[in-house]
């Protein structure tokens, strides 16, 4: 008897026990300060290792935007978030709770301002500063199974090969042309810019949008550039550019040439020629001259790695409100550039180099301008590798940025949510894609995976969206005609901000 209930009273101490040692060992949060005094010592910041050939390889330091995320206590709000970014999504998601078992972390999270949640759960490696990043749903990592580092500094940054990218420094001016081929007047409108050499202007970037195929089509300087611009020196009063085509902005393959001469009045006449083909056509394209100057500028930086980083941005002239005039260039486009600037720890070089290569270039592209709205697309450039980055859009007439709202009635109707525009761009996003899968007989695919409403520009019949698949790891733009929209539609607000008189 006095044996059996010692033996009682051990196996009661030694439950206890074990007890107390699990719970001492599984904590859970969910107050924020809490969990923010949880992970006062954990890393902050995460970066993504990629593997190639064997190896975890620090892609340094941009390759297309790698994801990036930061654990961040939001004082004002009280509230524990982790604000994500990888491409061209922007993401921030609330802790709303936090397991933490020996060295695992769990963290539940809601998005916010949605109703997406997840589970994300982190370990520890062999490595001090790897951790394994895990999540089933893969809603928030790029794959259910991600290494994340958070000290940079010991890891293998990848060499890539021939990445200089040659930089025209002359500043330019952006054109607005419109275009006939062979003879028939098709809508083909062209923003194109060129050095500000009146003498000689070059080419050097531009694009249009093409109806048939309904996409834009990239177009780049084909000639050498110092080379071309003595040649031209010695026309009279013509000169000659050669332009090559490319019908994506990451295409590695050029589709076709456009050659031709131009006049002083910018009349560019020549012969567009197919990279595939032996298919020959004529074309002529004339400036439509906008109310305004828009003027390309470029600023030279060096990072903190000692790489050089070169951004493009435009700049506008010539109208006489100087509000429009200092909210533009000042207050919003150079604040992308200061951001860009912080972002990369760069400093302004100010060596004056005439050195026309950069390891990085942030550029963009018009896609749309007339008197009352200018929409636009950054792009990021390493090497042969270029990635859509932010989309602009900027109303001239009331000098603020030019919103989908502006344009379309986005309110949400609660007793009948499915015939939202946001339900609507959706469903049409999704059929968008289907399309193109069977065009290119490429797996898009999975739908969720892709950004629709975050950054988006505005063309004379389309709304163009920037879509990211996963599953390719490249962006690519969709296209909604305005009239898949009419029922949302401003007509008012269309005739004002996107006639091209």
């Amino acid at each position: 008897m006095a044996f059996n209930l010692l033996r009682f009273y051990f196996l009661s101490f030694f439950i206890a026990s074990f007890s107390l040692i699990s719970c001492s060992s599984s904590d859970e949060f969910e107050k924020p300060k809490e969990i923010a005094k949880a992970v006062e010592k954990f890393p902050k910041e995460w970066f993504l290792l990629t593997e190639k050939e064997g190896k975890r390889i620090l892609i340094e330091p941009y390759e297309g935007m790698n994801p990036t995320f930061k654990f961040e206590y939001d004082l004002a709000n009280e509230r524990m978030q982790i604000h994500y970014q990888a491409n061209l999504m922007q993401r921030v998601w609330l802790v709303q709770k936090l397991i933490k078992k020996e060295n695992n972390y769990t963290f539940y999270l809601l998005e916010n301002g949605g109703n997406t949640t997840t589970r994300l759960t982190y370990s520890q490696t062999t490595h001090p500063a790897i951790g394994s990043w895990q999540e089933p749903s893969a809603v928030f990592l790029p794959y259910k199974n991600a290494y994340f580092v958070w000290d940079k500094s010991p890891f293998e940054k990848q060499e890539q090969q021939n990445t200089a990218i040659s930089t025209q420094w002359e500043r330019g001016e952006w054109l607005r042309m419109k275009g006939t081929i062979e003879g028939k007047d098709y809508s083909l409108w062209a923003y194109i810019c060129v050095t500000a050499d009146v003498s000689s202007p070059q080419f050097q970037r531009g694009v249009y949008f093409y109806d048939t195929f309904w996409r834009d089509i990239y177009l780049e300087n084909a000639t050498d550039y110092q080379n071309n611009r003595a040649a031209n020196n010695d026309k009279n009063k013509q000169f000659e550019w050669i332009i090559e085509e490319r019908a994506a902005l990451d295409a590695e393959t050029i589709s076709g040439y456009f050659k031709g001469s131009v006049d002083y009045d910018y009349n560019f006449k020549g012969v567009w020629e197919s990279a595939k083909t032996n298919q020959k056509l004529d074309f002529l394209y004339k400036e439509k001259i906008l109310p305004y100057s828009l003027e390309n500028h470029i600023k030279r930086f060096k990072t903190s790695d000692g790489s050089s980083l070169c951004v493009y941005y435009p700049q506008i002239t010539g109208i006489e409100n100087e509000e429009v005039l200092k909210d533009f260039n000042e207050t919003y486009i150079k604040s992308h550039v200061n951001a860009w600037q912080k972002e990369f720890l760069a400093k302004l070089d100010t060596t004056g180099s005439r050195n026309r290569n950069c390891d990085i270039e942030i550029n963009y592209n018009i896609l749309f301008a007339n008197k009352n709205l200018i929409s636009g697309l950054f792009f990021i450039r390493q090497g042969s590798k270029r990635t859509e980055y932010v989309a602009f859009n900027y109303d001239l007439k009331k000098n603020e940025v030019f919103r989908l709202n502006h344009l379309f009635e986005t309110e949400i109707d609660k007793k009948n949510p499915q015939n939202s525009f946001e339900a609507r761009i959706h469903s049409r996003a999704k059929r968008h894609v289907e399309v193109e899968s069977e065009r290119h007989q490429m797996q898009f695919e999975p739908y969720d995976s892709l950004t629709v409403l975050e950054h988006y520009n505005f063309l004379p019949d389309n709304l163009r969206l920037t879509l990211y698949s996963r599953s390719q790891k490249r962006f690519f733009p969709i296209y909604i005609p305005y009239k898949d929209l009419r029922a949302y539609i401003k007509e008012r607000e269309k005739q004002i901000y996107l006639e091209l008189k």
